[in-house]
C-alpha cells in the first residue's frame, strides 16, 4: 500500500494519469455517440459507423507511431505542439459545424483530434510506466487501470450532462475535453519543473 500511495500522491505522476485518460475519453465519448449522429441524423447505415470506428482507431495507432519516430525530441517539445494544434481543431470544429453539417465534417475533426489523442497518450504513457523504475509492474498496472477508469468518469459524466444529438453537441463536449487537458498538461510540466529528483532521460531536457 505504501508504494500505491506513493505513486499517486507524485504529482507529475497522477497528472500524467489523467492526461492519458482524457485522451482516451474523446475515443469513448465518440464511440458512445457516433452509432446515434451517423445512423439516426445522418441517415447511414450501421456499417458507415463501423467503417468510421475503425478509422478512429487507425487515427489514434497512427498517432502513436507518429511519436515513436519522434522520440529523440523532448517530451513537452511534442506534447505541447500537439495540445496546441488539438485546441486550434477543436476552435475549428465548433466554429465550421456551427454553420455547416455533415459527416465529412464530423470525421475530418474527429480523426484529426483523435491521432493527435494518440500522439499525446503515446508520450505521456511512457513518461508513466518509466516513472518508477524500481515499481515496474505496480506502475504499469496503475497506469492501465487510470486510463479506463479516467476515460470512463469523463467520458460518461459529459454524455449525462450535454444530450449529443448533433455535430455542434458533440464539438462542444470535446472542446471541454481539449481544454481541460490543455489546464491538466500545464500542471503536469509545473509538477516536472519543480521535482528536481524526476531522471532528465525522461523528458531529455528539453521543457
Amino acid at each position: 500500500m505504501a508504494v500505491y500511495r506513493k505513486m499517486l500522491g507524485t504529482p507529475d505522476f497522477y497528472f500524467g494519469l489523467i492526461i492519458i485518460g482524457l485522451s482516451y475519453s474523446l475515443l469513448v465519448v465518440y464511440g458512445m455517440v457516433s452509432p446515434f449522429i451517423i445512423e439516426k441524423v445522418y441517415g447511414f447505415s450501421p456499417v458507415v459507423t463501423g467503417y468510421s470506428s475503425l478509422a478512429s482507431g487507425i487515427a489514434l495507432m497512427s498517432g502513436g507511431i507518429i511519436s515513436k519516430l519522434m522520440i529523440k525530441k523532448g517530451l513537452f517539445a511534442k506534447i505541447n505542439a500537439a495540445i496546441i494544434l488539438q485546441l486550434i481543431i477543436v476552435f475549428a470544429m465548433f466554429a465550421v459545424t456551427s454553420k455547416y453539417d455533415g459527416l465529412v465534417f464530423l470525421l475530418g475533426f474527429t480523426l484529426s483530434l483523435h491521432l493527435l489523442s494518440g500522439f499525446i497518450f503515446n508520450n505521456v504513457y511512457a513518461y508513466s510506466l518509466q516513472r518508477f523504475t524500481a515499481n515496474a509492474g505496480i506502475a504499469s498496472g496503475l497506469t492501465g487501470g487510470g486510463v479506463y477508469v479516467v476515460s470512463s468518469v469523463a467520458g460518461y459524466g459529459l454524455i449525462n450532462v450535454f444530450e449529443i444529438k448533433d455535430i455542434q453537441t458533440f464539438a462542444m463536449v470535446n472542446f471541454i475535453i481539449v481544454v481541460t487537458l490543455f489546464i491538466v498538461i500545464l500542471l503536469f510540466r509545473k509538477a516536472i519543473v519543480s521535482n528536481t529528483e524526476i531522471p532528465s532521460h525522461l523528458i531529455k531536457s528539453k521543457i
